[in-house]
């Protein structure tokens, strides 16, 4: 107890310090509030001054005579405020500030009394430079006389309202306030700087943030208590925030509305309210710290009377303190017993009844715990288990020794895994299980808590879809290598076919042969029938073989025309006339697959002449769109043959549809045709009713624009050798009906023709004589086309090799490409596209 009322005497002689020191901080504080009154004279004049100041250096002179005014004031204020700090005791700091402000007035008041020597933008800097200096000022005399150190809640929020808060408003309101009165007069926006005036509002919106939250706490800390009118205040505050606001989103939208009003009468309001405010808070502060020092003054004269009972009380509280303190350990221990209790019990009912088999296994691998799951899991009761160890269950071919030595390294070296395991059933049985294993250390000594989870059926069902997936793999493979076979059947019957339908409608090609045969036009439709079956179904088997085709620049205008003028016999068998016009911009080079599009071409022109029964063909290319890097075109095949029926029109481009027609075909030209152009050329195929009673085809097509620069036109027929005079020919064909009619066309051209029946013969006879071109065929004995081709440029032939072959269903053409031929042509050899080829390998 004595120990007790010593520390107590002590604490009490430290508290009456404390209280001291306390009524020497109201002491200043109250002498802080008279010393800074007369700063708030000179912060609400000089931004005034500044105002005015800067309306009549910029033309107002009606200013002048409030701008006097002002100035008087100004050093009125500045007179009472050099008295007042006279009368201080410790001003050493103080006066020196003061005397560097005076100075500053003093100097800016020479630059502009009697008559200014600076123009309105220098006078307004200069103003900002001395309320910048009175403001710091203000701060060094506040800080010194420690305004922010009382603890009160209220009294901190009415020093902080009235010595920083309302003073940098103040600031930030009277700039805008100035800027506005030299907008009003200038009305000339150049000579502000508008950001520095967006910066000032801005800040005194952000100064605004702390004045709410200043008001907030002083109506919940001072309920009975009235500063200033709260409704009152909220709507000057919302008055002085939307005056902000308004002038934000004028000067960002409107400059002339932001002049047209009068914006700096309303920031004078603004001004006339923030004085008035701190005043009143001010006032009320200066009230309650001088009530509180009485106060505290009497308190301390009462806490020395009652500091000698208080020893007495102290001594009884701490007896009964100590004997509650016991009680209340003992309680606190039994409620802590209780929870544990209870959370073990928890965490008991959790473990039994989660699914997942739960069990422990001490450093031995024995198992020392496990839950019902785990139990039913390997068919064994708890009191069974608690007697095995892991290696019991555990399904593996390795001894335990090895085993053992496993799980002491997992169990020394990991502190959690997951793996699958294989166990076995107390009835022998074995079944998959995902384990997760974490090191858990107790009383020193090491176990590891697992969790088990039967996986077996997964794994049973991976097994079988393992299974199954091989044996859709070997399906695969047996389809196909089925696929393969059978286009390598339909090659060879593609090849076999093509052959004597080339041959006869090679015969039926030469001049007046149709006309003298008995049944020749029927000879040569049967024989083109057969040939435009055997191009759609290299074009089925093999779609890739024509989307695969050579990605090169050209010009639209050629490739239609080309499509047109080498199926000019064609046309002419059955008397129809073409006529062609295309947009300038056809003409252009453009980057696209020239094979893809050239077949969907030739299959319209010959769909024309086969199946529309007409006099004229129309083909026009019109321009849709161009872009940056591509244009889309529109080319309409138009004739004025017998039409399409409306039943026919539902099913044309659907896959064997034939329609109402005499002719041959396979049905898939047009299925094809749509499909290439919609997946590959970025277009459409269409059909419509030709105004002149045939048919439209309408082609839309978008190509990417190429390098004219680097575009490599290859030549067309107009382009082509019109004979073959001088031209030395070397031909290699099996067929001898093929060999003796590609020879004597060739010869009618003006060649001469050395030929072979298989590619052997053909390479001696190149390895000693001269030939400006070698005709192969692709199939022949002994050595067939694709290795004389090959052979001749090994041994450096560098002059065209044309490949004529009626192989073209499977990939020949692209063997003989990558062979080194210069171009493929089908058979029946066309004069047409060999003259076109030549010339193209001439000009390179």
């Amino acid at each position: 107890m004595v120990i007790t009322s010593i520390v107590f005497v002590i604490s009490g002689y430290f508290a009456h310090q404390k209280m001291q020191q306390e009524n020497a901080i109201f002491e200043a504080e109250i002498l802080g509030i008279e010393t800074i009154r007369p700063f708030n004279e000179l912060l609400k004049l000089l931004p005034e001054h500044r105002g005015l100041t800067f309306g009549y250096l910029s033309g107002e002179q009606n200013f002048a005579a409030q701008r006097q005014q002002k100035h008087d004031a100004i050093n009125h204020a500045f007179g009472a405020l050099q008295n007042h700090l006279d009368k201080r005791a410790q001003q050493t700091k103080e006066q020196a500030s003061f005397t560097q402000l005076k100075v500053q007035w003093q100097t800016l008041e020479s630059q502009l009394y009697p008559a200014a020597v600076v123009d309105a933008k220098q006078s307004f800097e200069l103003h900002n430079q001395l309320i910048s200096q009175l403001l710091l000022f203000y701060s060094e005399v506040s800080d010194d006389y420690k305004l922010t150190l009382e603890p009160d809640l209220a009294n901190y929020y009415l020093m902080d309202l009235s010595f920083h808060i309302l003073p940098r408003l103040v600031n930030e309101v009277g700039q805008v306030r100035g800027f506005s009165a030299g907008l009003a007069s200038l009305q000339d926006w150049s000579k502000v700087n508008q950001f520095e005036l967006i910066q000032y509002i801005a800040d005194a919106k952000y100064v605004m943030e702390d004045l709410i939250k200043a008001h907030r706490i002083l109506e919940k800390a001072l309920p009975n208590q009235k500063v200033v009118d709260i409704a009152e205040l909220y709507a000057a505050e919302n008055k002085l925030d939307a005056y902000l606001s308004d002038s934000l989103q004028l000067l960002a939208t409107d400059t002339a509305s932001f002049v047209s009003q009068d914006r700096f009468k309303m920031g004078t309001e603004m001004l006339g309210y923030l004085f008035a405010e701190q005043n009143m808070a001010m006032e009320f502060l200066y009230q309650r710290l001088n009530q509180a020092l009485t106060i505290k003054k009497s308190d301390q004269r009462l806490f020395l009377i009652g500091l000698f009972f208080s020893i007495l009380l102290v001594n009884a509280l701490v007896y009964v303190g100590a004997l509650r303190y016991s009680q209340k350990v003992g309680k606190e221990k039994r409620q802590v017993e209780h929870q544990a209790a209870r959370n073990q019990a928890w965490s008991e009912a959790i473990i039994e009844s989660s699914t997942d088999g739960i069990h422990v296994l001490d450093e031995k691998a024995n198992l020392v715990f496990c839950n019902n799951a785990f139990a039913q899991m390997l068919g064994y009761s708890k009191a069974e288990l608690l007697n095995m160890s892991v290696f019991d269950w555990d399904t593996k071919n390795d001894p335990v020794e090895i085993r053992r030595e496993m799980f002491n390294q997992a169990i020394m070296h990991m502190d959690s895994m997951s793996f699958e395991a294989l166990h076995t059933r107390k009835d022998g049985t074995y079944f998959y299980v995902e384990l997760i294993a974490q090191k858990m250390v107790f009383d020193g000594k090491t176990y590891m808590f697992a969790s088990a989870r039967d996986i077996d059926a997964r794994k049973k069902a991976e097994v079988s879809l393992q299974q199954t997936q091989k044996a859709l793999e070997a399906s695969y493979a047996e389809l196909s290598e089925q696929n393969a076979k059978q286009k390598e059947i339909f090659a060879i019957i593609a090849h076999e076919l093509r052959t004597p339908a080339a041959a006869m409608q090679m015969i039926l090609s030469q001049e007046n042969v149709v006309e003298k045969l008995n049944r020749g036009k029927m000879l040569l439709k049967t024989s083109n029938h057969l040939l435009t079956i055997l191009d759609d179904m290299r074009a089925v088997i093999h779609p890739e073989a024509v989307l695969e085709g050579k990605v090169e620049d050209a010009k639209l205008h050629n490739l239609i025309y080309d499509a047109i003028a080498l199926q000019g016999k064609l046309l002419k068998s059955h008397q129809l006339q073409p006529n062609f016009v295309a947009d300038k911009a056809a003409k252009l080079f453009f980057h696209f697959n020239v094979q893809l599009l050239r077949q969907i071409a030739f299959n319209l022109v010959k769909n024309c002449a086969l199946h529309a029964q007409a006099s004229h063909l129309w083909v026009s290319i019109v321009l849709l769109d161009e872009q940056d890097d591509c244009m889309t075109f529109e080319v309409h095949f138009r004739d004025d043959g017998k039409g399409i029926s409306e039943t026919d029109q539902a099913n044309l481009f659907q896959k064997f549809s034939r329609g109402n027609t005499e002719a041959g075909g396979s049905g898939l030209g047009l299925y094809l045709s749509r499909q290439f152009a919609r997946e590959h050329l970025g277009g459409d195929l269409i059909y419509q009713p030709s105004p002149e009673g045939g048919s439209e085809f309408i082609l839309t097509v978008t190509l990417n624009k190429a390098n004219p620069q680097e575009a490599n036109h290859p030549a067309s027929p107009t382009d082509a050798l019109n004979d073959l005079s001088g031209y030395r020919l070397l031909l290699a064909e099996d067929d001898l009906l093929i060999r003796e009619l590609t020879q004597v066309m060739l010869e009618e051209k003006g060649a001469q023709v050395v030929a072979f029946e298989n590619g052997q013969k053909a390479l001696e006879a190149a390895q000693s004589q001269t030939f400006d071109a070698v005709i192969t065929d692709a199939f022949m004995p002994v050595m067939d086309g694709f290795e004389l081709v090959a052979q001749l440029r090994k041994l450096g032939y560098t002059q065209p090799i044309i490949a004529v072959t009626a192989a073209t269903i499977g990939f020949e053409s692209k063997r003989l490409v990558e062979a080194g031929v210069t171009g493929v042509i089908s058979k029946p050899l066309d004069m047409a596209k060999l003259l076109q080829l030549l010339a193209s390998s001439k000009s390179i």
